[in-house]
């Protein structure tokens, strides 16, 4: 029997249940195998007297949860005893009632109560702060009834329950080695570039010259790569219209199948077009290198994923350059797996370094807008490589085919 359920059990009594938890949580260092057992300190700790202690103690004995070694005084708490009573609603909803018996003194009760929180139980209450505050900031708003209240912590909970299967299914499709490295390495890149923003202002300084001109500004080589986002749609359109005569034609042309376009065009539509130029360069309002006060310009610095009112559309969080050539990597997938897909994405890769550089180079991009586009666009070609290559997308959530 688990603790979920010998905690819900209604033959077992509130002191027995409190001293279960007390048993898991409290004085045993492993948390499974023998500890020894002080009813002095489960009185102090628990907020029960010794005696309701001892009787507690012979429930649980009883109930076959633990096995007390009399002679030694020693206790063996069994592995099914450490399960966490706190992991479903239902469990939650069971457990509340018991809940309020625990000490405030009691040296797990915050335990208790954040593993209580995390799992949505005293959602009613929060739904009740929330409108509260709400009535609070704008005293003209109708006040709602607990029957209010009530229906929209029942919807809260139905569409819960609609996406949990959904959730499952997320995390199915993204549970590959290269997309946990990839999360990983954006997380930390991230992390990185918030708590020490001078590294970005220390790479754009390498590129500064003075007078407000950068390395590349006003070459012939930055004027060429400013059309590289442009270069990759007319590609694009190319590669579209070739596929098309393929299909009319009734033959494949070059190496170019459905999955693959399918593969490519949804990659660089969601990565670089949606993530990187419509979601973060137009609501991040991130100033450029070559726009801040301390390249010349007049705009504040601001670091990586904060939200500022410097630039107001087509800004420098994140690059959107170096997101449409990292993107083309999605090509590699025409030739099987083996050294040929490997070679490829690895020259597409350094094809995307350089824009990166020469876009850093030329004061329109620090350092963490291109790595983060470049993180995040990779993030997003893998797990559609899963969804299109791998038929996930022809799965319905909990793993089933369509």
């Amino acid at each position: 029997m688990s603790l979920a359920a010998f905690w819900r059990g209604p033959s077992i009594g509130a002191d027995a249940k409190l001293l279960a938890s007390w048993l898991v949580i409290g004085p045993s260092s492993n948390r499974i195998g023998a500890f020894c057992f002080d009813a002095d300190d489960a009185a102090r700790d628990t907020g029960l007297d010794r005696d309701r202690i001892i009787a507690a103690m012979d429930e649980l004995a009883a109930a076959a949860m633990v096995r007390r070694d009399l002679q030694n005084g020693w206790i063996w708490i069994p592995q099914a005893l450490t399960d966490t009573p706190f992991t479903q609603a239902e469990e939650v909803r069971a457990s509340l009632p018991l809940l309020a018996l625990v000490p405030r003194e009691c040296s797990f009760r915050e335990e208790l109560v954040r593993a209580f929180r995390d799992s949505g139980g005293d959602k009613p209450g929060r739904i009740e702060r929330i409108d509260a505050g709400i009535r609070h900031l704008l005293p003209g708003l109708k006040a709602r009834t607990e029957d209010d209240i009530e229906r929209t912590r029942m919807r809260a909970e139905r569409l819960r329950m609609l996406l949990a299967p959904w959730r499952s299914y997320a995390a199915q499709v993204t549970d590959t080695k290269m997309i946990r490295v990839l999360f990983l390495i954006l997380c930390l890149s991230s992390l990185l570039f918030v708590v020490m923003p001078g590294i970005d202002l220390h790479v754009a300084g390498w590129f500064y010259r003075g007078d407000h001109e950068f390395l590349t500004t006003n070459t012939v080589a930055a004027r060429i790569f400013d059309n590289v986002p442009a270069a990759i749609e007319w590609g694009l359109a190319a590669l579209l219209l070739v596929f098309v005569w393929g299909e009319i034609r009734r033959a494949q042309i070059w190496r170019l199948t459905r999955p693959l376009l399918l593969f490519v065009v949804l990659t660089i539509a969601i990565g670089p077009g949606l993530v990187a130029n419509v979601v973060l360069k137009d609501n991040w309002g991130r100033a450029r290198p070559n726009q801040i006060a301390e390249f010349g310009g007049t705009k504040r610095f601001s670091p990586a994923w904060a939200v500022s009112d410097q630039c107001a559309k087509n800004c420098s969080f994140v690059s959107g350059d170096a997101s449409f050539a990292v993107a083309l990597v999605a090509l590699a997938w025409a030739w099987p797996v083996g050294v040929q897909r490997r070679r490829w994405a690895w020259r597409i890769g350094a094809f995307a370094a350089v824009v990166a550089f020469m876009r850093m180079a030329r004061g329109a991009h620090f350092l963490s807008d291109t790595v983060i586009g470049v993180l995040l666009t990779l993030l997003i070609m893998f797990v559609l490589e899963r969804l299109i290559f791998q038929g996930w997308w022809t799965r319905r959530p909990g793993g089933a085919a369509a």
